[in-house]
């Protein structure tokens, strides 16, 4: 198990200001083209969000292998990816020594735990060392 990620204070607060104020989560964005996007899909029920490989992100001829086959087969494909990309990173996200939110993957599916967590992994994406090539953003838009 890694240990956890510490998330500055400074970037807790900001995306707390920026999930009142908006409603939707703080994200970073890709620093290149190259970067593959992680889907992530809001369960209003639960509050948690379920992250899903962006075939779009990709190139092409992997777009097409990632997208053959049938619509359940296909979606457990690009999750099981999502969880792929995640694996090595920290599943808890901690500020000043508080647990502030974590992911974790269920039957294949990566889930984060709720809105602020998102931002914390989206954190996570942009600064870790070494560079993770992923960022997450909202499926539908954002």
């Amino acid at each position: 198990m890694n240990a956890p990620a510490a998330i500055p204070a400074g970037f807790l607060d900001h995306a707390r200001r920026h999930l009142r104020r908006e409603g939707r989560p703080l994200l970073y964005g890709p620093r290149r083209q190259t970067e593959t996007g992680l889907l992530a899909c809001p369960n209003p029920s639960s509050g948690r969000w379920a992250i899903l490989l962006d075939p779009s992100t990709v190139p092409g001829p992997v777009e097409e292998v990632l997208l053959a086959g049938g619509l359940t087969e296909t979606m457990c494909r690009l999750s099981r990816y999502a969880g792929v990309a995640l694996h090595d990173l920290p599943r808890v996200f901690e500020a000043e020594g508080q647990e502030v939110g974590s992911w974790q993957e269920c039957d294949g599916v990566v889930f984060v735990s709720d809105a602020l967590a998102l931002s914390c992994l989206s954190y996570l994406l942009r600064h870790h060392e070494p560079r993770t090539g992923f960022f997450v953003w909202i499926a539908g838009g954002e």
